[in-house]
């Protein structure tokens, strides 16, 4: 009975047990780290529609946003270059986190956090009660990226 060569159709082709494949593939950990992006899209909106004359906001979007662009409505220009800053930070944010990068989940959440605690100080209970649950998407992601670097560290360790 011949033996199967390497290359043999019956070898089955060998996992890729490295951090970022197993990251880029994990579904929970990737759309737990598109939040942030849908974070800073959804704020971009927010922005757009109060300097268009509109009356509704998005709930996840960033109270920092919505606080620069009340106190400068008459300064469109003035709003826009402020909140480029927080925007920026989580599209930054998103990216790193989608790469797999622990610090940009707890970096990412602290700030959405500290955000939610402005629509609190404001008395704005349906988006601080929204950024609760997004920060709670968050958290199971980071807790899910943690579960496989763990199993990627345990899958690298030599066998005794």
């Amino acid at each position: 009975m011949p033996t199967p060569s390497p290359s043999s159709p019956s070898t089955p082709p060998a996992l890729d047990l490295t951090t970022d494949s197993v990251v880029s593939h994990n579904r929970r950990v990737q759309n737990s780290a598109r939040w942030f992006w849908w974070i800073a899209g959804l704020s971009v909106v927010n922005t757009l529609i109060h300097h268009f004359g509109g009356g509704v906001t998005f709930l996840f979007g960033l109270a920092v946003t919505q606080v620069f662009d009340g106190f400068f409505h008459s300064i469109p220009a003035a709003s826009y270059a402020l909140d480029i800053v927080p925007l920026g930070f989580f599209v930054l944010i998103g990216y790193f986190a989608t790469q797999g990068q622990v610090w940009a989940f707890i970096v990412g959440g602290v700030a959405y956090l500290l955000d939610g605690a402005v629509f609190i100080a404001f008395n704005t209970w349906l988006p601080a009660l929204f950024h609760v649950f997004v920060l709670f998407s968050i958290f199971f992601g980071l807790r899910e990226l943690l579960h496989l670097k763990r199993l990627v560290r345990t899958a690298d360790d030599p066998p005794v």
